[in-house]
């Protein structure tokens, strides 16, 4: 069997996001044949079973954290880490350039070249954010020129909408983005646009291969829930991700006595978000509008698969065109209605009208006609329709992610 090193900083049981990917990836090359090797910093009592995961030991300042929460505290770590790069750690994490793991660029490349060599790794996948992760594999790379290294972005890095630099900062990001990259053999990315992108920028071959779900982990024994329930999970990124027309659509269709206020319920699962208390005040929404708080990824599926309508928020911003929100793909494994709201011109639209899993409206009046349809249906049979193509979902599975991987690494 044939062995990967897949870098990455994030993977259950972190909530981050891009952990999802990262264990797709994991779980399903061995399907193919790759036998995968997971490098990651040490996480308090991991629970995944059923993987390579090679942690790497905690630096100084977090192993202090860690020992005031924990009584007791066993490194059980497959490699010691000198001193020397220790302190060469803690000293380059005192300026957070190009992000703030960088601190791990010494430890991880030290563990990966050991793994590279005690496995006979024969190819890396590195993931970001953060970018770290590539500059571990560069590390490595330059070590062991012979290894295919695919750079996977599941966000761009000088090119991304949402990070803002100053000018001095983006000059040196650009440059350091460029050098780093240039030992890369393939770029990955999450969608066609970001993907010309990466080729422009880079003058290097890039594929997409999107997100996916893993069907394995929806319990589709769960009926909808009762009441006509909408709802949103993830961050709404300070606002940027804006429910804003949902409110005014809902208003608007109150005031005209086509819905019910009584009928309606709007749950959010996520961090916290001051703007959002202040519209839920605006538009009066108390008694229909519920911020439920951040809970278990496991619980947050139920209570995706139990609403009758999935929320989806993304960025009313031609730059934010090829960017895929992070639960897209989870929606689209609970099988439930998706009313997707942002740019008009998105992926998210595209994907949505291959799929049939749902609509994509850039307007209230969109909105408004979407949600009066989706209303009557439920007034009349208590459920909300779903209406998602089986075969064309599929292809957004975890395996048939992985499966992109592997052609990738297998044509090299």
């Amino acid at each position: 069997m044939k062995k990967l090193l897949l870098i990455t900083y994030y993977f259950p049981p972190e909530k981050n996001v891009g952990a999802i990917r990262m264990k797709g990836i994991a779980k399903y090359l061995p399907v193919f044949g790759w036998e995968v090797f997971v490098l990651v910093p040490f996480v308090p009592k991991r629970k995944e079973e059923g993987f390579n995961i090679v942690e790497t030991p905690l630096l100084f300042k977090e192993k202090i954290k860690y020992l005031i929460k924990e009584e007791k505290f066993k490194e059980k770590f497959l490699y010691k880490i000198p001193s020397y790069i220790l302190f060469l750690s803690s000293l380059r994490g005192i300026i957070p350039f190009p992000d703030r793991k960088i601190e791990w660029k010494f430890i991880g490349s030290y563990i990966g070249r050991k793994i590279v060599k005690r496995e006979k790794i024969s190819a890396i996948i590195s993931s970001s954010t953060p970018v770290t992760s590539h500059i571990v594999a560069y590390e490595i790379k330059r070590d062991f020129p012979e290894i295919f290294w695919i750079a996977d972005f599941r966000d761009l890095w000088t090119q991304n909408p949402y990070l803002k630099y100053s000018k001095l900062s983006k000059r040196l990001q650009k440059k350091l983005e460029k050098r780093i990259i240039s030992d890369a053999d393939i770029l990955t990315t999450v969608s066609l646009p970001l993907a010309e992108q990466l080729r422009n920028f880079h003058s290097k071959t890039a594929f997409s291969i999107p997100n996916g779900f893993d069907p394995e982990e929806f319990d589709f024994s769960i009926e909808p829930d009762r009441k006509f329930t909408i709802t949103y999970a993830g961050s709404l990124y300070g606002g940027k991700r804006n429910p804003e027309f949902l409110f005014i659509a809902i208003s608007e269709l109150l005031k005209e006595k086509k819905i019910k206020e009584e009928d309606i319920e709007i749950n959010f699962y996520g961090p916290y978000e001051p703007f959002l208390e202040l519209l839920i005040r605006k538009f009066k929404g108390e008694n229909m509008v519920k911020y439920r708080g951040n809970i278990e990824r496991k619980e947050v599926l139920r209570k995706l698969k139990a609403s009758q309508i999935l929320l989806l928020l993304s960025w009313n911003n031609p730059e934010a065109r090829g960017t895929y929100s992070g639960k897209l793909f989870e929606y689209i494994g609970t099988k439930r209605p998706i009313l997707s709201i942002g740019y008009k011109g998105s992926v998210i639209k595209e994907l949505l009208e291959e799929t049939d899993a749902g609509v994509h409206c850039s307007d209230v009046e969109e909105v408004k006609k979407v949600l009066l349809e989706w209303y009557k249906e439920w007034k009349e049979k208590k459920i909300v329709s779903y209406k998602g193509r089986e075969l064309k979902i599929n292809q957004y599975s975890h395996k048939t992610m992985a499966e992109k991987f592997v052609k990738i690494l297998e044509r090299k």
